[in-house]
């Protein structure tokens, strides 16, 4: 056996390793005390066992480095511990080099006069003496030289040398121990509160840091904006540079415009861009004015001229940045929506900005539509996770959420948000507030007067079939598609049933109008098909009626079918049972006149007790706005008090509208009115809960319930807005005093069976857009007890992005700073008791991405909605660690796995799922590259032009395109020439998808938290 005796003069780490050398002198000396620069935790693990033998250690180190500069204790030691790979026996290398510093007989001190660079490791007899380190390289690896001096003098010597240093050195052992505990290894005493805002942090630090580059701007902007909206406009331009499309979608009253209208002369009048804005037909002045205040030559076009069949889009096709307010009127895909998208889809890449409240108003695929106006394809998402668009909304429709997307293109705060995040918040030195909501409900009793009338409505509605909206199920020899149809018809059905429950509660004459107009269709349905054995069609009569079209030339101008293939006989016999029960329906409310209308009584009472303050009515329905109007002028003329009064509805034209609006709100509306020309109350319909400003007024009336709760957030936040002069604004509900139960109980069984038929085969959302959520009946006898909460509730609901989740990260970091978060290294962890569902939450960054996984340790799942998992790891201050027992080794490998194989399909090189007819003209024109009477640069351009993905619109018409030029090459490049041209296709120029591929070591552990 070597004793120290016979021990080498030199060590080099080629013939003898010091490691060795060591590991002998430390198990049979009885003390050892060693200098070194640096020591490391893979030095400690070459000599661990003989380590735990020795009596007594103590361990000298360095503060500072040396010419390279820069710190190795704490900065450097916490770094190459953030190095050290996260497995099961680093982790115990981890605790077991902490076990042994905690013992009595271990001491360490570290020098901080300047750079400590002597090697020695000095025993009893011994003393090694060279330029070895006590880490890993230093002990095997490097190429080193260390004189072993075995003379006891000369040991001697070289302890004086050591204890000099000693004296003059800070004791480091706690500190030492507390850098291992705070590492990735043991991350010991952190909260889960602090790995919750360490996640938080490191996921929106970039936002926190940058720097807008205020250099863009050149001058001051005339366009002054609150501390909230300032910041919206940062993010707002943030978005816009990554994805050239962005919603501003702050809850009503919040200043929207004001937000647009600062990105306006950031776009248009510091950078002279070209720039568009498409709005309502009422705020197309509102906006002409706005522009001209910033001095922004903008083209303001109105919704109403984009929706008709002869619109030229042509004339905007080179402009640059394009504002749409009130953009959730292009949820559908109907004519202005197409238009819409062949200026945003002709020409140079265009930047879109969303104004809108409401995203979201009936269907997740509602806000689908609307990014696809500036999303080039179902891809354009893919680097936030989003690999294929349609399929995300399709998930999000069947249960998930929106939030992995909204956060990337959405800018959203709720009124209740701005309120306790910006309490302090000014505009123009003045400080912001909003007035206090105050909700009232208005009885009224029809019953009084007609008892059962409820039950009776409701009773007769239940039994009427409407065979004439489901000819499929009459025809003598159906399809199997004609089959299916005859469940989409009886949702159909089951939908003009509501539709006749709403417009009875509204009020009688909207009911007796639905009535009227359906016993006039079901008489000449009748009559057709007995006289002349011709079936009228009801899907042409209902479409006609929904545009407005007059009742007797929408009777006139109807298709009409051959009978023949209908079983006329049973057809006949049920459509002449529903004319008699409309017929009935008809006769129970003929008697009420405006003069019996307890309603209408109700709501004049209620505008004599407003007396001397402006109000709004609004009711969804125009003929019942129009049944007001006529009372007003009529009966209850002289019972008004000379209140001056106008109706503001969809037949009024955009131009008086207008007028109407400024001499009911002047000071809103910033313009001069005459008192004697001052109008103090409106009748309104929905075309007035979109943008207008009317905080003049202090009271709301709705008079007909909310069958869609973002109606009232609308309405309301046409008064409940910033620089309100009110202090409390006033709204009032209808409720009937009875018989309602009759009306919610037919109307949630009519929404239950759409509900059912939907999900059996499937509806389009022009039907499932008007079904009632369970959640309206909940929220309507909250409505009626007047509960305050509500209004906010409402508005909460439509949260549909992360600002909350940056609010708790302020309120934190303007109490705590930056400095906590900052100093937590990558890769620890902690955990907490689980509310939910059990497993480990991982926060993994990848160069500038940032990925959230949450494994779920009972189903084997992983999530990555970071809605869904930011609920699931929420906690606060007062939050106890508790530790859990799972296998996170392996967990972390299989999420790992999983991630990767995420990335690595987003980054695959897909064909663009293009079209069928994209991909079919592509194989034709490469067919033709070599055509003898065909140009083969122009194939190539065109190939260019359109192997990117086009908008809905385009693809319309190429399909066009391919049906008349099948087969005839010279025509089909002619025809794509031309349409190439039209929209100048070979000038566009998208961004193109920059996904990188990542690998395993891209892939950093940011923090994880278990769940138990």
């Amino acid at each position: 056996m070597r004793t120290w005796q016979n021990l080498p003069d030199f060590v080099d780490n080629e013939r003898e390793k010091l490691a060795e050398v060591l590991d002998l002198l430390l198990r049979h000396e009885p003390r050892a005390d060693i200098a070194s620069g640096y020591f490391n935790l893979s030095g400690f693990a070459l000599v661990r066992d003989a380590l735990s033998k020795a009596p007594r250690i103590r361990l000298l180190l360095s503060k500072e480095q040396g010419a390279g500069g820069g710190e190795l204790y704490p900065a450097g030691f916490r770094r190459d511990l953030a190095r050290m790979p996260f497995r099961a026996e680093t982790r115990a290398l981890a605790e077991a080099l902490i076990a042994f510093l905690k013992r009595p007989e271990v001491e360490v001190r570290l020098y901080t006069k300047g750079f400590f660079h002597g090697k020695a490791y000095i025993f009893e007899h011994v003393a090694i003496v060279g330029s070895s380190n006590f880490t890993h390289a230093g002990l095997t690896d490097n190429t080193e030289l260390n004189a072993v001096h075995k003379q006891g003098y000369a040991a001697q010597a070289v302890r004086a040398w050591f204890e000099r240093f000693w004296q003059v050195s800070e004791d480091y052992k706690e500190a030492l121990i507390a850098l291992l505990e705070e590492s990735k290894l043991v991350s010991a005493g952190y909260s889960p509160y602090l790995i919750f805002l360490k996640s938080l942090y490191e996921y929106f630090k970039d936002e926190l840091v940058v720097d807008l580059e205020k250099g863009r701007e050149l001058g001051k902007s005339l366009v002054q904006l609150a501390d909230f909206q300032e910041k919206a406009f940062e993010r707002a331009l943030r978005i816009l540079e990554k994805y050239d499309g962005v919603f501003v979608a702050d809850s009503v009253g919040l200043g929207k415009t004001w937000v647009g209208k600062k990105l306006l002369e950031h776009f248009g009048y510091f950078q002279r861009k070209k720039v568009l804005v498409v709005a309502p037909a009422q705020l197309v002045e509102m906006w002409k004015r706005e522009l001209r205040s910033i001095s922004v030559a903008a083209e303001v076009l109105s919704m109403e001229l984009l929706g008709r069949l002869e619109f030229d889009p042509r004339p905007y096709f080179d402009v640059d940045v394009v504002l749409i307010d009130e953009s959730h009127n292009f949820r559908n895909l109907n004519q202005r929506y197409f238009n819409l998208q062949r200026i945003m889809g002709a020409g140079k890449r265009k930047k879109a900005i969303l104004l809108t409240a409401t995203p979201i108003n009936n269907s997740v695929f509602d806000l689908y539509n609307q990014v696809m106006l500036f999303a080039r394809g179902e891809r354009a998402f893919a680097r936030a996770g989003i690999p294929h668009l349609r399929s995300y909304f399709v998930r999000a429709r069947l249960g998930g959420d929106l939030l992995n997307l909204l956060e990337e293109i959405m800018v959203r705060r709720t009124r209740q948000f701005v309120k306790k995040e910006f309490p302090d918040a000014e505009i123009d030195g003045e400080p912001i507030r909003f007035p206090k909501r105050v909700l009232h409900t208005v009885h009224y009793d029809l019953e009084a007067l007609w008892p059962g009338i409820y039950r009776e409505v409701a009773r007769r509605l239940e039994r009427l079939g409407l065979a004439v909206y489901n000819l499929e199920a009459y025809l003598r020899e159906p399809t199997a598609q004609q089959s299916l149809e005859q469940l989409r018809n009886e949702a159909l059905i089951g939908l003009i049933k509501s539709l006749f429950l709403k417009r009875f509660e509204s009020s009688v004459e909207a009911f007796r109008k639905s009535l009227e107009r359906q016993i006039a269709f079901h008489k000449r349905f009748i009559q057709e098909l007995k006289e002349h054995d011709r079936v009228l069609s009801s899907e042409a009569f209902r479409r006609l009626l929904a545009s407005g079209a007059e009742e007797d030339a929408v009777l006139e101008g109807l298709p009409r079918l051959e009978g023949g293939a209908y079983q006329k006989e049973r057809l006949l016999r049920d459509a002449e049972a529903d004319l008699g029960i409309l017929e009935a329906l008809l006769g129970l409310v003929e008697p009420i006149g405006v003069a019996e209308d307890p309603k209408v009584a109700r709501l004049v009472k209620l505008l004599r007790e407003r007396s001397g303050h402006k109000v709004v009515v609004f009711s969804h329905f125009q003929d019942t706005i129009r049944y007001l109007e006529r009372a007003f002028g009529d009966v209850f003329k002289d019972e008004l008090g000379g209140r001056r009064w106008a109706v503001v509805d969809g037949s009024v034209p955009p131009g008086e509208r207008a007028k109407r609006i400024e001499r009911f709100a002047p000071q809103a509306q910033q313009v001069e009115v005459a008192p004697e020309d001052e109008l103090d109350l409106l009748l309104a319909t929905d075309v007035l809960s979109e943008g207008q400003n009317l905080q003049d007024a202090d009271t709301l009336v709705n008079f007909d319930l909310h069958w869609n709760p973002t109606r009232m957030v609308q309405r309301a936040g046409r008064i409940d807005r910033l620089r309100s002069p009110h202090d409390e604004v006033h709204i009032y509900n209808f409720f009937p005093e009875r018989g309602l139960e009759e009306l919610l109980g037919l109307l949630r069984r009519l929404m239950e069976k759409i509900e059912e038929i939907n999900r059996n085969v499937g509806l389009d959302a022009s039907i499932l857009g008007e079904v009632v959520d369970p959640k309206t009946f909940n929220a309507l006898r909250r409505i009626e007890e007047e509960d305050p909460t509500i209004a906010d509730e409402l508005e909460a609901e439509t949260e549909v992005s992360n600002e909350f989740m940056r609010a708790v990260l302020a309120t934190f970091l303007e109490k705590e700073g930056v400095e906590r978060l900052e100093e937590i290294p990558y890769g620890v962890h902690s955990g907490k008791a689980a509310e939910g569902r059990r497993g480990v939450f991982f926060h993994f960054k990848a160069k500038d991405q940032h990925f959230w996984r949450f494994y779920d340790v009972d189903r084997g799942e992983i999530l990555d909605s970071k809605l869904e998992i930011f609920k699931l790891i929420r906690c606060d201050e007062d939050t106890p660690r508790v530790e859990a027992d799972y296998d996170i080794d392996r967990i972390l490998a299989e999420v790992k796995a999983e991630l990767l194989r995420d990335l690595e399909a987003q980054f695959a090189v897909v064909v663009e799922e293009l079209p069928k007819v994209q991909r079919e003209l592509l194989a034709t024109l490469r067919r033709f590259s070599r055509h003898p009477e065909i140009d083969r640069g122009l194939v190539v351009r065109l190939l260019r032009a359109l192997s990117r993905p086009l908008p809905r619109v385009f693809v319309r018409e190429l399909e066009a395109v391919h049906r008349r030029t099948r087969g005839n090459a010279i025509e089909l490049v002619s025809s794509l020439e031309e349409f190439v041209e039209r929209y100048r296709l070979a000038e566009s120029h998208g961004k193109v998808d920059a996904t990188e591929r990542l690998t395993e070591e891209d892939l950093e552990l940011v923090v994880y938290l278990t769940l138990s």
